[in-house]
């Protein structure tokens, strides 16, 4: 499929939003300031972001499900740069004495449960299982009628985001993610919801205006109720529902959006979907955002470790900027380090495979490549 470029600018502003939640995390985990002014300020960003992790995966449903590429050649493209874009961490803890050995486990650890320098890489986890089983989930869905597959992605609906979300309301805990399983299957029914918009969906029926306006109030709905939701329970009973721990009351209006378990909630759903719309009504072309948006998935990896150097390093340099221009700044700073870091990286890492191929072809060890395992060497081309 050729590349549309308002596609790939939505991969580079989903990528701005996990930065906004990253980014602000750690200011809404402090107890101290809940309710205050800076407070409210970065959960306005953290709520913004919520939807980044699921328009992700609405793009890998919507390129992917008519797709007939390999699974080796998916994996590829996410496990081949994987070293590359993984190297800045692991640079980091060896400066802090730590050995590759020991920064190595705790990547394994981490990659399975959440951690501190590689919490985020459980999208990782998922997004590969995912493209293993794509093959399959396309020889499902594409059989399908317009009316079969809109039953299926209703029932996934049911099944992973209204009841988690009314699951919460009635019991005020989170339903059992064992090896992030509920969130797996929340991907796959935002897998289908891309799709469907694909094979589909008359996306063009409604109005730019309108396709925007629902995202608008669909996502100030999400940041209402992420800042009214975190006002009212601590971060603390919030992270505690992550291990099913029972938290205070929930309220009515809590069976829209649940604590740290966002990517299910009903009005994620809607709102992700809604921006999707809106941006894939959009039919221009730039050589520079498709180029930016190949770079995501490596300045995905990277950008945690980005956001903890800049803290660390200017990060009390800053406070006199006051705290919202101090995040703003880190948020752009982190995002665009990230990108260059990607690009450079990536760079490298192609140098030293085709260093390594012409090597084994003058050896005589390989056959020249075919033009299609050439492609297949690409790096994060992946939807």
């Amino acid at each position: 499929m050729a590349r549309k470029s308002s596609l790939e600018a939505s991969r580079i502003i989903a990528f701005l939003m996990i930065v906004c939640i990253h980014a602000s995390s750690t200011y809404i985990s402090n107890n101290h300031y809940v309710g205050e002014l800076n407070w409210q300020f970065a959960n306005f960003l953290d709520g913004f972001g919520r939807i980044g992790p699921a328009i992700f995966v609405l793009i890998t449903g919507y390129g992917m499900c008519n797709s007939q590429t390999g699974v080796r050649k998916r994996l590829k493209s996410l496990l081949i740069p994987l070293p590359f874009f993984l190297l800045p961490t692991f640079v980091h803890y060896a400066l802090d004495g730590y050995s590759p050995l020991a920064t190595l486990w705790m990547f394994l650890r981490n990659l399975l449960t959440l951690g501190v320098w590689f919490y985020h890489l459980w999208y990782v986890f998922i997004i590969l299982i995912i493209y293993i089983i794509s093959p399959w989930l396309n020889r499902f869905i594409q059989p399908l009628s317009k009316q079969e597959c809109l039953r299926v992605t209703i029932l996934l609906f049911v099944l992973f985001s209204a009841i988690p979300s009314i699951n919460f309301f009635l019991t005020y805990t989170l339903l059992p993610d064992t090896l992030y399983a509920t969130k797996f299957g929340a991907f796959i029914m935002y897998y289908f919801i891309g799709a469907y918009m694909r094979l589909h969906a008359d996306l063009s029926r409604f109005s730019g205006l309108a396709k925007f306006s629902a995202f608008l109030v669909l996502n100030i709905a999400v940041v209402f109720m992420s800042t009214w939701y975190n006002s009212r329970f601590s971060p603390v009973f919030a992270l505690s529902a992550v291990f099913n721990v029972t938290v205070a009351p929930a309220y009515p209006l809590a069976v829209f959006v649940s604590p740290s378990f966002d990517i299910s909630s009903i009005l994620c759903v809607l709102s992700a979907a809604a921006f999707f719309i809106w941006i894939l009504s959009f039919n221009f072309n730039s050589m520079l955002v498709n180029a930016v948006a190949r770079l995501t998935y490596g300045a995905y990896i990277i950008h945690v470790f980005w956001l903890n150097t800049l803290l660390s390093v200017i990060g009390k340099s800053l406070d006199s900027l006051g705290y919202p221009l101090k995040i703003i700044f880190l948020i752009a700073a982190a995002f665009v380090l990230s990108i260059l870091s990607s690009y450079v990286l990536n760079t490298v890492g192609k140098g030293i495979l085709n260093y390594r191929r012409r090597y084994h072809q003058k050896a005589g060890q390989t056959e020249i490549l075919t033009a299609e395992e050439k492609e297949s060497n690409s790096y994060a081309d992946t939807y």
